[in-house]
């Protein structure tokens, strides 16, 4: 899967899960690929899918999203997604 395509699953398993059930996604097989996806590269030597997500979709200063939009993502990845960051 292409980065673009990894971060539009992102965005919206998240919106979903978060209760954008028409504009989210709902797709099981599609979630367990992103969690691959995710934990595969936080085990690499350079894991930067993560963090390149949050800087395309919240961190931007023209986007409006806050540190606590950050903090629920993170909550929802643990949650959701079953990737626990402080293990890596």
């Amino acid at each position: 899967m292409d980065k673009e395509k990894l971060f539009d699953a992102i965005d919206g398993l998240f919106a979903y899960d978060g209760g954008a059930v028409d504009s989210g996604i709902h797709d099981e097989v599609l979630r367990a690929e992103v969690i691959e996806i995710l934990k595969e590269d936080l085990k690499s030597d350079n894991p930067v899918l993560l963090s390149e997500f949050l800087l395309k979709y919240y961190l931007s200063p023209t986007l409006g999203y806050t540190i606590v939009d950050v903090a629920l993502f993170f909550d929802w990845l643990e949650e959701k997604m079953d990737i626990e960051l402080r293990a890596y």
